[in-house]
């Protein structure tokens, strides 16, 4: 018998991305399909999965680690890795397991990491340490962290979000699936299924309408990664503005 030669594929995801960062020379990316480094022109290296080290390939979060020109952190489905990219290509340095890391946030020589169902933990010389939430269900399914005014914030899939200041402080009017977070001129923004809400003391003032899955604040604009409507950029007054 004989079989039609046909070159061998190998698929993976990498164009399901789930968070991205810029670095001094191209850019990073965690995607379903492992974690890809490209070139300030867009051209990508191989992916980096399990097979390299990787605790599981599909990949939530990436973030250059702080002091590090080289080093980048990136959170997978099953934990944290530290990643050393340079001329030699990249290659993964440290392994620290864990349920799936979602979210990652460095202040002040901190490293804090969010997980979907054990909440968050402190990076304490390559030991995860938890730090207590408050006592909700659903509040140990983090989907994201940001540092403002001396405090973590914590937005979880189902126990809105909370300031960890000793004790967990709820955030007023910030109820259910909060998907992201931004720092924005000093403020603190909050991505819901409802809109997006200004966080400011004792309550919250909704901006937007969008599926808010993404904020960023860039070049002194913060924008929107909607469900279904793009990319849209919040103009200066807290109303909707430029969409692409």
């Amino acid at each position: 018998a004989s079989f039609a030669a046909a070159p061998i594929e190998v698929h993976t995801a990498t164009r399901d991305v789930r968070g991205c960062q810029a670095l001094e020379r191209g850019y990073v990316a965690a995607s379903e399909g492992g974690v890809v480094f490209l070139d300030a022109a867009g051209v990508a290296e191989p992916a980096l999965t399990a097979l390299d080290g990787l605790p599981e390939t599909r990949s939530y979060v990436v973030a250059p680690v702080a002091g590090s020109s080289t080093q980048v952190w990136a959170g997978t489905e099953g934990g944290l890795a530290r990643i050393e990219h340079d001329q030699a290509g990249a290659r993964v340095i440290e392994v620290i397991e864990s349920a799936p890391l979602r979210a990652l946030v460095q202040h002040a020589g901190h490293t804090y990491v969010g997980t979907w169902g054990e909440g968050v933990f402190e990076l304490v010389q390559a030991e995860l340490v938890a730090i207590a939430g408050p006592e909700l269900a659903k509040a140990d399914r983090i989907t994201d962290l940001a540092w403002h005014r001396d405090h973590l914030v914590v937005a979880s899939a189902g126990a809105g979000a909370w300031i960890l200041a000793g004790q967990p402080e709820p955030l007023a009017g910030v109820e259910g699936i909060v998907w992201s977070l931004a720092v924005h001129d000093d403020q603190l923004y909050a991505g819901t299924f409802v809109g997006v809400l200004e966080l400011g003391a004792g309550d919250a003032r909704t901006l937007a309408t969008q599926d808010a899955r993404a904020l960023a604040s860039v070049g002194g604009e913060l924008w929107i990664g909607s469900h279904g409507q793009g990319l849209i950029r919040l103009d200066e007054d807290g109303g909707e503005g430029e969409a692409l």
